[in-house]
């Protein structure tokens, strides 16, 4: 694999990576959100 491969491969599970955070930080936001009402 050439260095731009791996760059390309790391930027897509950075970006998976950050998207499956954002969706559990999402979720709990939520929970606290809901228990707070």
């Amino acid at each position: 694999m050439s260095f731009a491969e791996i760059k390309c491969c790391l930027e897509i599970l950075f970006k998976y990576f950050l998207f499956l955070c954002s969706n559990v930080f999402s979720v709990d936001l939520w929970n606290v959100l809901y228990k707070a009402v």
